[in-house]
């Protein structure tokens, strides 16, 4: 059996290792998302919320007047 070449999930015993754009290359962590991309995950958050409360308020009435 020949060697195999390893795959993108495998990594090489002494291979550097990859690090993103922007690193904070001593203590190997990537830095903090941007605020933009904070406030655009509470805006998402804050959506699916209320979606979600107005689908629960919309349909218990039926769900009680069944039971």
């Amino acid at each position: 059996m020949g060697a195999r070449e390893p795959g993108p999930h495998r990594r090489v015993r002494g291979a550097p290792v990859p690090r993103s754009a922007g690193g904070d290359a001593a203590s190997g962590q990537d830095p903090p998302p941007a605020r933009g991309t904070r406030l655009s995950a509470s805006v998402v958050d804050v959506f699916v919320y209320v979606v979600v409360l107005n689908l629960f308020v919309e349909y218990l009435p039926q769900v009680l007047s069944e039971t």
